[in-house]
C-alpha cells in the first residue's frame, strides 16, 4: 500500500482542527503540505490546496514528483490507479496575493460544498503571511474548518532575521492550534520540530530526507504525458474529459468559485486576479466574433477562463458549428478565435458537415481526421453534443492513443 513518510509521524487533523507549519524559505514547507495532501488523497479523501504567490504548475509538479517518489517499489497497478483517481479528489487554487482573507477561504469552501457536492478532508493554505493579531485570525480559520467539517493546515515563512527562533506571537496563539510544527535545516536533513507550551523547547520528531521534502529551489520533474485543458462543462467538454480519464491522460478543468461543472477531475479554481488576466473588452469581442455576447457576470468569467485554457496549450480541438462568417457558434467560438490569434493549430468538428476542418491560410479547410500531438491541448465545444460529435471525440482519442475495449 502506498503511504507518505509523514503518515507515521503525525496523526491526521480531525474536523475543525487546525495545524501550522513554519519554515524559512527553501526548507520545504510546500513539500510538507503536499505530503499532507497526498496522505489524504491516498486514503480516498478530498483535498483543497490554496497556494498563495505560487503558480499552478509549480504546485502540480510537487504532487506529481512526490507521488512518483513514494510509489517506487509498489505494484504498478496500484500506483497507476492512484495516479489516475487522485486528480478527481484534489483542487488547486493558485492566488497571486500573499494574504488569505477569511471571506476568500469561506467562498472557496462554499463552492466545494454546494456546487461540486464533495467535502474536503483537509484544506491546505500555503504561503500566506501572518496577520498582526494572530490568535483571533487563527480562531476564524478554526471556525471555517468546523463549518466545512475538515482539518486545515496553514504554512508560513519564519522571519529571516529570527533564524530558527520562534516568532514571539506564536505562544499566545498556541491555544488556537492543534498541531504547531517547525521545519529547519540540519546537517543530516530537514528536522521536523513540534512546538509545545514552551516554543523555545521544541520537540524533535524526525529528520526528513531529501526524498521526503523537496526544497523550493529543487528542480522538479515535469508532469508526464498528455494533459487536457477544458472548462468541464456538460456536452463536448465532459466527453473530452471522459476520454482523457479513460486513456490515462492528465486533466485540468478551469473554473471559478460559484460555477458548477460536469467534470471535477483536475479542478483548478481561478481567482479574481487570474480571471482578469483573460479579460477582453466587449467592443473587441463584438468586432472579433461579429456578434454580441450576453453581459452576465458568470458568462464574462467563462470567457475569461477560456484564456487560461488556450494560452498554455499547444493545439485546440473543438466540436461545434462553423458559421457563415467563419466564427464558431457560442462560447466555443472564443476559444477558437483565441487559438487563431495565438497562432495555435486549431481543428473544429463541424456538426453541420459532420467532418473535421482546420483553420489554415486564413480559411477553414476540410482535412483528414486529426490526432492529438501536443502534450497540452484544449478540448472544447457545444453543450448540445450530437451522437456524431460524441463519436468524433471518441475516435480522436482512439486514433491518438490506441483503441480501448
Amino acid at each position: 500500500m502506498i503511504s507518505t513518510p509523514l503518515a507515521s509521524l503525525l496523526p491526521p487533523l480531525s474536523a475543525g482542527q487546525i495545524g501550522v507549519v513554519l519554515a524559512r524559505a527553501g526548507v520545504g514547507k510546500t513539500s510538507f503540505l503536499v505530503q499532507i495532501g497526498l496522505r489524504s488523497l491516498l486514503a480516498e479523501g478530498y483535498v483543497l490546496h490554496l497556494a498563495l504567490g505560487q503558480s499552478l504548475d509549480q504546485v502540480q509538479h510537487y504532487y506529481d514528483t512526490l507521488f512518483a517518489e513514494q510509489a517506487r517499489g509498489q505494484e504498478p497497478e496500484e500506483s497507476e490507479h492512484q495516479k489516475l483517481t487522485m486528480p478527481e479528489r484534489r483542487a488547486i487554487l493558485a492566488l497571486s496575493n500573499k494574504q488569505l482573507k477569511i471571506p476568500d477561504l469561506q467562498k472557496s469552501l462554499h463552492t466545494f460544498l454546494q456546487h461540486l457536492k464533495w467535502k474536503p478532508s483537509v484544506v491546505l493554505v500555503d504561503g500566506g503571511e501572518w496577520e498582526p493579531d494572530l490568535a483571533p485570525w487563527l480562531a476564524l480559520f478554526r471556525a471555517s474548518a468546523q463549518t466545512a467539517g475538515c482539518g486545515l493546515w496553514f504554512a508560513s515563512l519564519l522571519d529571516k532575521q529570527l533564524g530558527t527562533a520562534i516568532p514571539q506571537q506564536i505562544p499566545a496563539a498556541l491555544k488556537e492550534v492543534d498541531q504547531a510544527l517547525v521545519l529547519r535545516t540540519g546537517k543530516d536533513g530537514v528536522e521536523l520540530l513540534q512546538l509545545g507550551s514552551d516554543p523555545q523547547a521544541a520537540k524533535s520528531l524526525s529528520v526528513l530526507s531529501p526524498a521526503t521534502l523537496l526544497p523550493m529551489g529543487s528542480e522538479l520533474a515535469p508532469a508526464p504525458g498528455f494533459t487536457l485543458h477544458s472548462g468541464g462543462a456538460e456536452g463536448a467538454e465532459e466527453c473530452f474529459g471522459t476520454g482523457a480519464e479513460r486513456y490515462g491522460l492528465g486533466e485540468r478543468t478551469y473554473s471559478f468559485a460559484g460555477r458548477q461543472t460536469a467534470r471535477s477531475r483536475g479542478l483548478v479554481l481561478l481567482s479574481e486576479e487570474e480571471l482578469k488576466e483573460g479579460e477582453v473588452s466587449s467592443r473587441y469581442l463584438t468586432a472579433t466574433m461579429k456578434r454580441h455576447y450576453r453581459q452576465e457576470e458568470e458568462f464574462r468569467k467563462i470567457l475569461q477562463s477560456i484564456w487560461h485554457q488556450v494560452n498554455p496549450a499547444g493545439e485546440v480541438f473543438a466540436v461545434g458549428r462553423i458559421q457563415a462568417n467563419g466564427t464558431v457558434k457560442g462560447g466555443t467560438g472564443w476559444a477558437v478565435e483565441l487559438a487563431k490569434h495565438l497562432s495555435k493549430p486549431v481543428w473544429v468538428y463541424d456538426l453541420e458537415q459532420n467532418t473535421w476542418l482546420r483553420f489554415q491560410a486564413q480559411t477553414w479547410q476540410a482535412v483528414p481526421p486529426p490526432v492529438i500531438s501536443r502534450s497540452l491541448f484544449v478540448g472544447t465545444g457545444t453543450r448540445k453534443l450530437s451522437d456524431a460529435g460524441r463519436k468524433a471525440i471518441d475516435d480522436l482519442f482512439a486514433r491518438s492513443f490506441g483503441k480501448k475495449g
